[in-house]
C-alpha cells in the first residue's frame, strides 16, 4: 500500500534529505521561489481528530503546505462555487470529493501536515474575479508549497492516485547452518532498472499545459505512479526501487537552460540565447492539452513570470 508505513517513511526519508542536505533547493534560483512571507488565499485545512471532515481555511501567517497536481480529467468535479464557499468555510465532507483530491488529504495527513492546497476546492470556479487572482498567484503558489504531489499515472480525478498493488513475490532460499533469508519481489513498469530510463514522462500528467509549469516551479515533487513512486527535487531524482536513472538525464528541465545562459554584459549572445530557449519552452508547451484555450496563457504565465526575473533578458526573435 502507498499508505503503509514502510512507503511513507521512505517519502519522510527523501524530504529530511532534501532539508538538511540539498541548499540549492532553497538557495539557489531564488526567484523562481515564492517570497517566504507567501500565504495562499484559501487552503484545506485538515481536522485534527476526524479524517472526514475537512474545511476551507484563510490564514494570516506562512505555514507548511502541499500542493496537489492533477488531470481533472472528465468526471464531474465537487467544485467551490459562490453558492458553496460560505458551507465549505465551515466543512466539506471528505467522501464528497473526487477520489484523487481524496487521496491528496490521505497522503497530507500521512506525512503529518495539516494544510493542502488544491485548485478546484481553493478558488471559487464561477467567480471570474476569483478565477483571475487565483491563477495570477499559480506560481507562487506552487514554488512555495513543502512538498508538491502529482497524480501523475492517472488522467481522471474519480481515479485516485494511490494505487493497490499486487502482492509481492516471495522468494525463499535455503543456506547451510544459518537463517534462510526471504525476499519480496514485485514488477515494477515505471522504468527500466537496467536501462536506467524512465517512462514517467508518457503519463497522463506530462501531457497537460497546466500541469507543466506546476512541477517547474516547484520546489520538489513526489510523482505517484502505479507501480512506483519517484522523487523529484531541484538537486536529484530517487525512486521506490533504488535505482534511478542518471542524474543529469532526469534534471533535463525546460527551465534549466536558462541557468546556463551567457552573462548579460555580452548582451547580443545573451539575448539570442535568450530567445532560442524561450522558444524551445513555448514549443514543448504548445504540443500539451489544454480543456479551455483562454487558459493557453494563464497556464504558461508562471514559467513567463520566472524566466522574465531570473534570466535578466530581452526576449528577441530568432
Amino acid at each position: 500500500s502507498l499508505t503503509s508505513p514502510t512507503t511513507i517513511a521512505k517519502l519522510k526519508r527523501w524530504i529530511e534529505k532534501c532539508d538538511t542536505g540539498h541548499p540549492n533547493c532553497f538557495t539557489s534560483d531564488t526567484k523562481r521561489q515564492a517570497s517566504p512571507a507567501f500565504v495562499p488565499t484559501r487552503l484545506i485545512e485538515l481536522h485534527e481528530s476526524s479524517s472526514a471532515i475537512v474545511r476551507l481555511a484563510s490564514l494570516t501567517l506562512p505555514v507548511r503546505y502541499v500542493a496537489l497536481s492533477y488531470c481533472w480529467g472528465t468526471s464531474q468535479q465537487s467544485t467551490t462555487r459562490t453558492t458553496s464557499l460560505s458551507s465549505r468555510e465551515e466543512e466539506i465532507v471528505v467522501s464528497d470529493l473526487s477520489q484523487t483530491l481524496q487521496d491528496a488529504i490521505t497522503m497530507t495527513r500521512a506525512l503529518g501536515l495539516r494544510y493542502i492546497w488544491i485548485d478546484s476546492v481553493c478558488i471559487v470556479q464561477d467567480d471570474k474575479d476569483d478565477w483571475a487572482t487565483e491563477a495570477a498567484k499559480m506560481a507562487e503558489v506552487y514554488s512555495a508549497a513543502w512538498l508538491v504531489l502529482a497524480a501523475t499515472g492517472t488522467s481522471d480525478s474519480a481515479t485516485g492516485f494511490l494505487f493497490e498493488r499486487s502482492s509481492p513475490l516471495v522468494i525463499g532460499s535455503k543456506l547451510l547452518g544459518g537463517k534462510a533469508p526471504v525476499v519480496h519481489a514485485r514488477r515494477d513498469e515505471a522504468h527500466h532498472a537496467q536501462e536506467r530510463s524512465f517512462e514517467m514522462e508518457r503519463c497522463p500528467l506530462f501531457q497537460r499545459a497546466w500541469c507543466m509549469q506546476e512541477r517547474e516551479l516547484a520546489r520538489r515533487v513526489v510523482h505517484f505512479l502505479p507501480d512506483e513512486v519517484v522523487w523529484r527535487c531541484r538537486t536529484e531524482t530517487d525512486c521506490e526501487c533504488g535505482a534511478p536513472p542518471d542524474h543529469e538525464e532526469n534534471q533535463i528541465s525546460p527551465l534549466s537552460s536558462f541557468r546556463d545562459l551567457p552573462s548579460p554584459d555580452d548582451s547580443t549572445e545573451h539575448n539570442f540565447a535568450f530567445g532560442r530557449v524561450w522558444v524551445a519552452v513555448v514549443e514543448m508547451y504548445s504540443r500539451l492539452g489544454i480543456t479551455n484555450i483562454n487558459d493557453t496563457l494563464p497556464a504558461l504565465s508562471g514559467l513567463a513570470k520566472y524566466v522574465g526575473t531570473s534570466a535578466s533578458g530581452t526576449l528577441v526573435s530568432i
